[in-house]
Formats: structure tokens, sequence, C-alpha cells
């Protein structure tokens, strides 16, 4: 609006009638209490921030008001990207903690199942060629120095799974689940 079509005119003829019943509100409130009012609208696709702050005359009455407005849409536009990306920041963590943990739980059971199960198998050969030689020989040392370093070996793997997915060693039962007897 031009500055000489609103000379002379109240600050509520120059708003549609819905925003001015909202204004008057809020100016009375200022009136009855003494207190400033700030709030923000919308309208026209401009945000606006409105402060109403009371002038008060010598024994504490609402003389007079003074209202402040600003436009702060480039703010408002600035929030809504901001809030917009930090949206879709969270997507991306949220969606490479997933890839993460998928990766992880391939990888322990990977070890267990394929690792695992190959150094079980070994330890379970070597007591079936130990049962074979006599109890004393150097063989028979050998291989107990063997088992030692395959269980050594089976430990770790599990110890492994176990930094990877704690979790999943009880699903496969690597573990006792979490309160059962030992």
């Amino acid at each position: 609006k031009r500055v000489e079509d609103c000379v002379g005119r109240s600050a509520f003829d120059l708003v549609p009638p819905d925003i001015a019943a909202g204004r008057r509100a809020i100016i009375q409130k200022v009136i009855d209490t003494g207190r400033p009012q700030v709030f923000e609208d919308q309208r026209d696709g401009r945000w606006m921030n409105h402060n109403v702050w009371p002038v008060l005359g010598a024994v504490g009455e609402v003389e007079r008001l003074v209202v402040f407005a600003m436009d702060i849409t480039e703010r408002k536009l600035a929030e809504e990207t901001l809030e917009h990306s930090r949206q879709m920041l969270q997507g991306y963590a949220a969606h490479l903690q997933e890839i993460i943990e998928n990766e992880r739980l391939r990888i322990a059971r990977e070890l267990h199942d394929d690792i695992g199960q190959r150094l079980s198998a070994l330890k379970m050969d070597l007591g079936w060629v130990k049962r074979r030689l006599p109890d004393r020989s150097e063989a028979a040392d050998k291989l107990e120095e063997m088992s030692a370093l395959l269980t050594e070996g089976v430990q770790t793997v599990k110890a492994i799974c176990a930094g990877l997915r704690p979790g999943l060693l009880e699903e496969l039962l690597l573990v006792p689940p979490a309160g059962a007897p030992p």
C-alpha cells in the first residue's frame, strides 16, 4: 500500500478482517496486562515478527502502544532449509548405521560359519590323530600344542564375533542367552 492510502486510517483497516480480530485481541491483552506481546504470522508468502509494547503513564496505566514489525521471511526460509537438511542428515546417518550393522552381521556370520567351523573340524581331526598315536611320543606332544592353538583360534573367532554383533552369539547359540543357567 502507498503511504497516502494509510494516513489517517486505523491499522485494523489495513489488514483482512480475520487478522484484524486476532490483532485486536493481542492489543487488548497488552492494554489489560501492561506487558509486551511478541508474535509471528505468515501472510501472502511473507513471515512477519510483531512486537507490541505498552507505553505507561505516570500511574502505570497504558497510554500508548508502540508496534514494531519486521519481515523475517529470509530467516524462516533458512530455518526451514536447515531443518530439512537436519532431517536428511538423520536419514543418512540411520541408513549408514544400518549398512554398518548389516556388514558386521555378515562378517560375524562368515567368521562363525566358515572359519569357526573349520577350526573346530581341525581340532576334532587332531583329536582323532592323537588317539591313534602312543601317549608320550613327540608327535602326540606336537598335536597337543596344535590342539591348544586351535582352541585359542576358536576362542578368538568367538571374541571377534562378539565384538561385531554381541546378540548374534545368542542367535547362533555360541553362548547361552542372557539369564540362562550356564
